[in-house]
């Protein structure tokens, strides 16, 4: 069975109702947890994407978070390197030019953890000074899911 066949299953498998509800699949060496706040035949609005493997990434933070750089290329903006914290293990990759909405920016965060673990999210920021950030769910067909699943999956 082709990863977008489980992605679709899965997904058709989650009650219809409304609220966020969480699937988890196995791709490869990683587990996949997909949180969705909404779903249909052609694909669901996430909140958040997490990926844990059973064997670390090779290299280091950085060199993980170049290579997924590279290798992402399904969402509406690229995600480049933007802070390493190596004594906390964790690197964070943000989108290179977030999407301008009126008054907000709209960006995606990918949280590596030590180098098997990383988180997908999205967020609202504004440019008002004294508004915090937001997390906001994000559509993406089954086909385009399953292909940043791949992309993260490494």
């Amino acid at each position: 069975m082709t990863l977008e066949s489980t992605i679709r299953n899965a997904l058709a498998d989650l009650p219809a109702e409304a609220g966020r509800a969480a699937l988890t699949l196995q791709h490869g060496a990683w587990t996949v947890r997909l949180t969705v706040a909404q779903h249909d035949a052609l694909g669901c609005l996430l909140w958040e994407m997490q990926l844990r493997g059973n064997r670390p990434a090779p290299g280091t933070h950085k060199d993980w978070a170049a290579r997924l750089g590279q290798r992402v290329t399904g969402l509406l903006e690229p995600l480049a390197l933007h802070e390493v914290d190596t004594a906390q293990q964790i690197a964070l990759l943000r989108s290179t030019a977030p999407t301008t909405r009126g008054d907000a920016l709209q960006y995606y965060e990918v949280e590596l953890q030590g180098l098997t673990a990383l988180h997908l999210r999205r967020y609202q920021g504004y440019l008002e000074a004294g508004r915090k950030r937001e997390q906001i769910a994000f559509a993406l067909t089954i086909e385009g899911l399953a292909k940043l699943v791949g992309d993260l999956g490494e």
